[in-house]
């Protein structure tokens, strides 16, 4: 996060030089980076200040949590010069707020400001933009690190990869990872813990 922009998406001049061909292993990177992002084992959270807009929002939404300044400014402008979010930014906005609402944004380039990113979803928690980056490290740290790291994983594997399934195969999904984190000494040391009336110290095994 920056002062005036999460990122405002690419520099459109060195476009000018790229052509079919040369786009082509140039998007399938960006597309691959992006699903490291989504599919990475551990909670990736942004804190986002400023213009958040083009391939800026589509590293947004590929990160799992979206922590938003009450100044930040989202948007999908490529259709204005003739092209449209190449990486999967549409297809994530769609799964976050709906086809309809987000075949609006993209389609018209429609600017979205703090208030409604976060009314529709896109945004998890609005913040002043001077406590923005405190509000993301005591997320982190008082919230998301007390929690059993293997239940974390479980939890991410089960909300990216489920609803790509039909129904019966996301709840054998879930029974699966439920029984991987059975398994581990996290989850022993979570019931005695609940147990003795403690908070529970999970040291990722």
């Amino acid at each position: 996060s920056g002062d005036k922009a999460f990122s405002s998406g690419a520099d459109i001049l060195p476009y000018l030089e790229i052509d079919l061909i040369k786009s082509i292993p140039y998007l399938k990177k960006l597309r691959e980076v992006l699903w490291k992002i989504e599919n990475f084992g551990r909670p990736v959270v942004a804190a986002i200040n400023g213009l958040c807009l083009g391939g800026g929002l589509e590293l947004a939404l590929a990160c799992h949590f979206r922590i938003s300044s009450a100044a930040a400014v989202f948007g999908f402008p490529e259709i204005n010069v003739g092209v449209f979010p190449a990486n999967g930014g549409g297809q994530r906005l769609a799964r976050l707020i709906g086809k309809g609402r987000a075949l609006w944004y993209v389609a018209t380039g429609e600017q979205i400001k703090a208030q409604e990113a976060l009314n529709l979803g896109i945004v998890h928690k609005l913040v002043p933009p001077e406590k923005l980056m405190d509000t993301c490290r005591d997320f982190l740290v008082n919230n998301l690190f007390k929690k059993s790291p293997t239940a974390l994983w479980a939890v991410l594997t089960s909300l990216n990869k489920g609803p790509e399934m039909d129904l019966d195969s996301a709840c054998q999904l879930d029974v699966d990872l439920s029984t991987i984190c059975m398994g581990t000494r996290d989850f022993k040391e979570g019931v005695t813990a609940f147990v003795e009336k403690r908070k529970p110290e999970f040291k990722g095994i």
